[in-house]
């Protein structure tokens, strides 16, 4: 079973980007997809941990409070960090679509900056 790009972007007219992804998409069925779907599961714990955190840190009024938790709330950023390294190791295709959409904001990023 492959996801199909083609449905999710009606309106996009570069079929080879999206007969592209499809293929991509499809390749990702090699991996280990019972590691994968409970490390996305613990990645999603640890992110909802760190919006946690930074609501609790919102409303303190100790500092010493505020303090402790946002080291907390930073270790929970470090576990995130780890769990997206296992879960590259575990699909290295889907690695390298998460690589591609990294550089596509960092392309963004260097245009909006040259249109300031």
């Amino acid at each position: 079973m492959s996801f199909n790009m083609i449905n999710s972007y009606p309106n996009n007219a570069n079929n080879s980007y999206q007969s592209n992804r499809t293929v991509e998409r499809a390749a990702t069925n090699n991996c280990d997809l019972n590691n994968m779907t409970l490390l996305r599961k613990d990645l999603i714990g640890e992110l909802e941990a760190i919006n946690q955190y930074e609501a609790h840190i919102a409303l303190l009024t100790s500092d010493l409070a505020k303090t402790v938790l946002s080291c907390i709330r930073d270790e929970e950023i470090v576990h995130s960090g780890e769990l997206i390294a296992l879960l590259d190791y575990f699909c290295p295709t889907e690695a390298k679509l998460r690589a591609e959409g990294k550089q596509e904001v960092v392309n963004m990023l260097g245009q909006n900056s040259k249109n300031s």
